[in-house]
């Protein structure tokens, strides 16, 4: 199945920009700047960079794509609860103050969509033992990237709550990384199995209910509530924007969209709200109706400049810009490059 087959039912879940800027910066390393993983991925610079930003999970799903040409090492995977307190700081405090080894995964398993909610996981339980089986949602093929950086997490998190207890590790990943298995087997105390049916860990160990002798619930609950309030803005997001951003979208590919007034009118008949009520909506979300309608016209010519051969002039007129020039300018402000540099990549 193709990206863009994907992409309609994953675009309004979201990831955190902070795992796009570490794929940016692998990138640059085989020498792909910056522009070019914003072309290659369709991620703006002011998404890669916003402060608590999220990218949506089409964009998402062709980074992953990337990642397979990407010289990933064992350092780019967050092994330690202190080295992801760096990114997520809140989730580091929480999953790091848990009073079981079992709450704290409880707690990864509740609060993981501040990371991501692209993904899901399968959890079993019994006294000794845990089953997790990860599944990326809308994922083509077989990427094992995020799956191992979540099974790291969720290592960090038993291992740091129950630090002088031993364990028994096993994880599956469907398909390969470009690390060797015995690396990550060291680094991680685990058996690795690459090309399997499904990614999968399986813990063992008999402290996953002992106490964690450092558990404050002063801070635990203080945190916590921070979370929830987090939680349930990204859980809510997108829930009113993502249906006019699709609108949006059918539009323009059934008849063109070059005249902002009429879209703006046909989507409050279609919702039956005034057009005040649909900016005071779109404002909660943190967007305008032109900002939107400019980031539509500009992912249809994207598309198109990928799909057609239709001249740069012609793909503009349709998508409603009022020149090739304005095109081009909106172009380099999103991605750092001109529509035909855009389309040269591609082809």
């Amino acid at each position: 199945m193709s990206i863009a087959g994907m992409s309609a039912g994953v675009s309004t879940k979201t990831v955190s920009n902070v795992i796009a800027q570490l794929f940016a910066r692998r990138a640059g390393e085989i020498g792909l700047d910056q522009a070019g993983f914003c072309a290659r991925t369709g991620i703006t610079a002011g998404e890669l960079f916003a402060l608590d930003g999220r990218i949506s999970g089409d964009k998402h799903l062709r980074m992953l794509a990337l990642a397979e040409h990407l010289p990933l090492q064992l350092a780019d995977f967050h092994l330690s609860l202190p080295d992801l307190s760096h990114a997520f700081p809140d989730l580091a405090a929480l999953w790091a103050n848990c009073r079981t080894p079992r709450e704290g995964i409880a707690a990864y398993l509740k609060y993981r969509c501040v990371i991501g909610e692209l993904d899901f996981v399968h959890f079993a339980q019994t006294p000794d033992r845990l089953q997790l089986d990860y599944v990326n949602e809308g994922a083509w093929h077989p990427v094992p990237v995020s799956a191992l950086g979540n099974f790291n997490v969720i290592l960090a998190i038993a291992r740091y709550l129950s630090p002088d207890s031993t364990d028994d590790v096993i994880i599956d990943l469907q398909g390969k990384l470009p690390i060797p298995p015995h690396l990550i087997e060291r680094a991680l105390n685990a058996r690795i199995r690459y090309s399997q049916e499904r990614n999968r860990l399986i813990y063992t160990s008999r402290a996953l209910d002992r106490p964690f002798p450092l558990f404050n619930v002063v801070p635990h609950d203080y945190v916590a509530q921070k979370l929830d309030v987090r939680r349930q803005q990204i859980l809510a997001h997108g829930q009113f924007l993502p249906q006019i951003e699709t609108m949006l979208h059918s539009w323009m590919r059934d008849a063109g969209l070059d005249d902002s007034e009429l879209a703006l009118e046909r989507l409050c008949e279609h919702f039956h709200i005034s057009r005040w009520t649909l900016s005071r909506r779109l404002k909660r979300e943190n967007c305008t109706f032109q900002s939107l309608l400019m980031r539509v016209r500009g992912e249809e010519a994207r598309r198109m400049l990928a799909e057609t051969d239709l001249p740069v002039r012609e793909i503009s007129d349709q998508v409603g810009f009022i020149s090739q020039s304005s095109l081009s300018r909106f172009f380099r402000e999103q991605w750092g490059i001109s529509p035909s540099h855009y389309r040269a990549q591609l082809r």
